[in-house]
């Protein structure tokens, strides 16, 4: 169990997690530069649980590869917000003002649930590509540049979801071998595709 800590100025990612471990009530903040991308949390091989952290401000992605991600503050990174992995559950975050996406599902991570979380102010809220998802629902997604950012041949389906006030649009669909499907920066609810 990592708890109640504070890294500041560190060269590797603040906190390096490898196995089953718990990472709480801890401010992960302030310059931490990281190897890779990942500067805030970084998780390999296990099933880590991260709640209830601060992480901001960090030169890279806040969280990266870690299993289940809830009730963290993960904002103003000068990446992602968060890098998920294979059978990641995202739950009641709030990520805001990351440089590029909000939340990254990159080839071929199976199993992941988005569930409540409130992504806003990001370049793209939500980017999604070739990853199945389990569950997407009731995330609010605003004010970010692109809202949900699609390209997949697999089916998905968004549930309870808020997506409005994105700047160029709230979603963009690119499914193989078809036009994109483009939903303006208007109030949308539901996708199903």
């Amino acid at each position: 169990i990592i708890k109640d800590g504070t890294a500041n100025g560190g060269v590797f990612p603040a906190i390096w997690v490898e196995g089953a471990s718990v990472v709480s009530d801890n401010q992960i903040v302030n310059n931490n530069l990281g190897t890779g991308v990942t500067a805030g949390i970084y998780c390999e091989n296990g099933s880590e649980y991260i709640y209830n952290n601060h992480i901001a401000n960090n030169s890279g992605t806040g969280i990266g590869g870690c299993k289940i991600i809830s009730h963290n503050t993960i904002i103003n990174n000068s990446y992602k917000g968060i890098q998920v992995t294979s059978g990641s559950k995202i739950s009641d975050n709030i990520i805001s003002n990351n440089q590029q996406e909000g939340i990254e599902l990159s080839s071929f991570n199976n199993d992941v649930e988005l569930v409540g979380n409130y992504i806003s102010g990001n370049s793209k809220g939500v980017h999604i590509q070739n990853s199945p998802i389990k569950v997407f629902e009731n995330n609010t997604i605003t004010e970010n540049g692109k809202g949900i950012f699609i390209i997949t041949n697999s089916s998905l389906s968004f549930t309870n979801n808020n997506i409005f006030n994105n700047t160029e649009y709230s979603v963009y669909l690119q499914k193989p071998n078809s036009n994109p499907f483009k939903k303006g920066t208007g109030s949308f609810s539901g996708l199903s595709c």
